[in-house]
């Protein structure tokens, strides 16, 4: 009888796919892959979050902006916005900077904000632009007509570039101008008497927008333009089509990183370098039937340069509020699906000081970064994300998700080495090598065929500790394909899986 041969899966690289069933798929691919991501050629389970700050009203009411006003002396403040107010960060708490409710949008009225000659410029999509120089807020007068009256009603985006401050999607004494791009004079962001705009030769209306290096790529309904700039002084921007059928229906979507850019479609994510547009999931075709549409465009994205990880935040089909998150990881062009992300909007705060024993928090387990990591130095950006609850997270901070456990579930592709010949496969066992947590366990368990029912589930300890260790689940089952399910609760640090490693031979005709 021919003996046993192990087909060694590692270096994983495909990650979530569900462009093809299962018994298609390459050997590293997975069905599905929750709450855990490819990184390096390792599985890990994703970290968590915890609570870093909280308004404190009586009613909260949700965040809607993370932002930091930089000062002429280049000095960082956390400012932050909910649904009527907006807050600076001090010594651990939301201070009100307005004193009265300024903002009337509600949880879905997110901020776009820019720094430009010390001031911070806000906008929300719901109301008039307001200002905030590092000690009071106050609205800003866009006096369009010489009047000295505020003319702008709501901007739904905001730039500062080539020395004016740009806003699109605008609307000016009571009128809607979806296809506008209108701009201060030079040096002057409050400027606004010259009536210098450019509309976009379209009825589709703006959606989303974002910096891919020096253009501004503009997602309309069913199109991807850019505002181009042209260097003359009478006209200083131009539209330029890109592509006709690429739009956007998510008006914070949008999220610029290393010169290109990507944005939540109808159809799924658009990515483009200002020059070409294309679709980006391949691997996930279908991924945003997963989502509810009629809640589709209050999805919103982070950039997250620490994992090369973008983060779309997205409502799920039963749900009419964001609480999963979409994981793209642009350097490997990998994907993975986060649950348990009931979070609005997101941004940066930059850590005063590094963190000692002292500041440090949790268990010995529960620890994820390295002592040395950047993430807990001084100086370098940690991200935040903002709740419907009114209070601040710190992601990708904990090993639990503010105390509760992270639930992972990973399904692999489904293997048989010897399909091309028409043979069945006997699976004599499968090891996985791991880095190992002492104390914790692996849940595994596996399917033959097309069966959802488990044949065998079984507690994989994990008693190394330090260091790799390969680990055994013996089977001797025979199926037409083989499928396993790797999963753990737990609110420690976890493993990562560095290979899996079935032991197969034939086993009689398909």
């Amino acid at each position: 009888m021919p003996s046993y041969q192990p087909f060694l899966i590692a270096d994983f690289k495909t990650g979530l796919e569900l462009d093809r069933e299962p018994w298609l798929l390459p050997r590293d691919a997975f069905s599905s892959l929750t709450n855990a991501y490819i990184k390096y050629g390792k599985i890990k389970r994703r970290k968590g979050y915890t609570e870093f700050a909280d308004i404190g009203l009586g009613t909260p009411t949700a965040i809607t902006g993370i932002t930091n006003h930089i000062s002429t002396g280049g000095t960082n403040q956390l400012i932050v916005t909910d649904e009527k107010r907006t807050y600076k960060y001090s010594a651990g708490s939301l201070v009100d900077l307005d004193g009265a409710d300024v903002w009337s949008g509600d949880e879905n009225s997110l901020l776009r904000a820019v720094n430009y000659l010390g001031k911070l410029y806000m906008v929300n999509g719901n109301d008039p632009m307001r200002s905030y120089d590092g000690s009071t807020t106050a609205e800003v007068t866009v006096d369009i007509t010489g009047d000295t009256n505020n003319d702008l009603d709501l901007a739904y985006h905001i730039f500062a570039h080539k020395e004016r401050l740009v806003i699109l999607h605008t609307s000016e004494n009571g009128v809607r101008k979806p296809q506008r791009a209108r701009w201060s004079s030079v040096s002057n962001p409050e400027d606004f008497t010259n009536d210098e705009y450019v509309d976009a030769p379209t009825a589709e209306w703006i959606v989303t927008a974002y910096f891919v290096g020096d253009d501004i790529v503009v997602h309309f309904e069913q199109s991807v333009w850019v505002l181009r700039y042209t260097g003359d002084s009478t006209l200083p921007f131009r539209w330029e089509k890109l592509n006709s059928t690429s739009g956007s229906t998510a008006f914070y979507s949008g999220v610029g990183f290393l010169d290109q850019g990507i944005a939540l479609g109808k159809g799924g994510h658009i990515w483009t370098d200002s020059v070409h547009v294309q679709r980006i999931d391949q691997k996930i075709p279908d991924i945003v039937l997963t989502m509810n549409q009629d809640a589709l465009g209050n999805s919103s994205s982070l950039f997250f340069e620490e994992l090369s990880q973008v983060f779309t935040f997205y409502p799920t089909t039963n749900s009419t509020t964001k609480d999963n998150a979409l994981i793209l990881n642009f350097d490997e062009k990998t994907w993975a699906i986060y649950e348990n992300m009931p979070f609005t909007t997101g941004g940066f705060f930059t850590a005063a000081q590094t963190q000692t024993w002292n500041t440090t928090t949790g268990t010995w387990l529960q620890q994820t970064e390295k002592w040395v990591a950047s993430a807990i130095q001084a100086g370098y950006p940690i991200i935040l994300v903002g709740g419907y609850d009114g209070k601040l997270y710190r992601l990708s901070d904990s090993s639990s998700d503010n105390g509760t456990a992270i639930e992972m579930a990973i399904e692999s592709a489904r293997w048989n080495p010897y399909a091309s010949k028409g043979l069945k496969a006997r699976l004599g066992w499968i090891d996985f090598l791991i880095t190992p947590i002492a104390g914790e366990t692996l849940t595994i368990e596996l399917f033959t065929d097309f069966n959802s029912t488990a044949y065998k589930t079984e507690e994989l300890p994990l008693d190394g500790n330090s260091g790799k260790e390969w680990v055994r689940i013996f089977s001797g089952e025979i199926g037409e394909s083989h499928r396993l399910r790797i999963s753990q609760t737990s609110i420690n640090t976890p493993p990562e899986i560095h290979a899996i490693m079935p032991a197969f031979k034939p086993a009689g005709r398909i």
